[in-house]
């Protein structure tokens, strides 16, 4: 029974390897990419585009087309807002929260594990009654770290950059520095 168990605890590290295994990609694209998403909301249709900064101008910023490489030129007066996001940032975010949760989750099932934590309990059982082995509680401790470390990691990875240029030249000459530096041709 108790080697039916120990089981459990190797199950986050399987589920961490297979991640990992997912996220990396041994293959190189020789085209030039930039390593950050942008979202340019504008006052006219289409409202969003997703896609790359390219690069910056005097009166406009180019942009371009993730689907066919095309190089967009948009000015500046046209640009409610543009949105940045670092590329992997979410897949990063998952992978170290629920690291950092596997393991906080798997010592916190371990301290737990015995301790005679239900109310008026002396034996070492939980609140249930029965009592669990210290690799059960490890393991299970683990896997509610492991999916709660990746929720917050990956709702903390996807956060974006806000730049608010309301179609005004001014704050587009106060964000340009800025924006250059998430565009492609800035390396």
């Amino acid at each position: 029974m108790k080697a039916k168990f120990q089981h459990i605890v190797a199950l986050p590290l399987l589920l961490i390897f297979l991640v990992s295994g997912i996220i990396v990609n041994a293959q190189s694209d020789h085209r030039l990419h930039g390593k950050y998403t942008a979202a340019i909301y504008l006052d006219s249709p289409p409202y969003e585009i997703r896609t790359e900064i390219f690069s910056t101008e005097d009166s406009s910023i180019s942009f371009r087309k993730k689907w066919n490489d095309q190089i967009l030129t948009i000015p500046v007066n046209t640009i409610q807002t543009v949105s940045v996001r670092r590329k992997g940032n979410v897949g990063a975010g998952i992978l170290v929260g629920g690291l950092c949760g596997t393991f906080a989750g798997g010592l916190l099932g371990y301290a737990l594990a015995g301790s005679g934590s239900a109310p008026g309990n002396s034996r070492g059982m939980n609140t249930l009654g029965t009592e669990l082995s210290k690799a059960v509680s490890t393991g299970m401790g683990a896997m509610i770290g492991l999916i709660v470390g990746s929720l917050i990691g990956g709702a903390a990875g996807s956060a974006w950059i806000i730049i608010p240029l309301d179609k005004q030249q001014d704050h587009y000459e106060k964000y340009r520095n800025k924006l250059a530096g998430y565009s492609i041709t800035n390396r």
